[in-house]
């Protein structure tokens, strides 16, 4: 189940502390009913399991919408860009855009980042020297990455007074470009597993928002 809409009413935290229920931003809802999710780590205490009389075997879970963070859904055809949609062969598979991902199956899966999320590779830290190589340089540069599956951009936060702040705004981005983050610390790995489930592929991915994007590198 997903609900019927978000609700989101601008006001600041510091001038409405109580207000939980509304989003912390304003966004499209996106999801289906059937998309396979990731969201935030929950710990056990605050899940919400729901069995249901006539289901034996099976346990829903409830989660807020603003704690998801990316959805896998099922397709059969591939949206070109506002070309048109076409059924998936090797030769259109290959010009496909970058929001699509094979199953082990040959199934097509479109990935859709939520809550104005975009999905970005981790970099290497550049090596100072081709002769010397060092542990450190082994290691991931958290000041930057490679944008991979680009999400809408969330319209305005909760912040800045009544009606909120468009801070998702000032970065345009596109799968291929190099961000800067604002900051290093910002850096949620969408899964801690290298042999990670939801792409199944080693390639580790971080999410971010344009909010926290300071620019693009060139």
């Amino acid at each position: 189940m997903i609900p019927p809409g978000l609700f989101y009413h601008g006001h600041d935290y510091r001038d409405y502390p109580h207000g939980g229920e509304s989003m912390p931003w304003d966004c499209d809802l996106e999801l289906e009913v059937g998309d396979t999710v990731v969201h935030t780590f929950m710990e056990r205490a605050d899940i919400v399991n729901i069995e249901v009389e006539d289901e034996p075997g099976e346990l829903y879970r409830m989660i807020p919408y603003d704690d998801i963070y990316v959805a896998k859904r099922r397709v059969t055809n591939v949206d070109f860009d506002g070309q048109g949609w076409d059924h998936v062969n090797l030769w259109n598979w290959i010009h496909a855009p970058k929001r699509y991902i094979k199953g082990d199956n040959g199934e097509i899966f479109r990935v859709i980042p939520l809550n104005g999320y975009s999905l970005c590779e981790e970099v290497k830290k550049e090596k100072p020297s081709k002769l010397i190589e060092t542990v450190e340089e082994k290691d991931i540069d958290q000041r930057v990455g490679k944008v991979a599956y680009v999400g809408k951009p969330n319209r305005v936060y909760r912040v800045g007074g009544a009606g909120g702040l468009d801070l998702d705004g000032g970065a345009e981005i596109h799968p291929g470009d190099i961000i800067i983050k604002r900051r290093g610390d910002i850096h949620i790995r969408l899964e801690e597993d290298l042999h990670n489930r939801f792409f199944d592929t080693p390639v580790m991915y971080f999410i971010i928002q344009r909010k926290d994007i300071m620019g693009v590198k060139g």
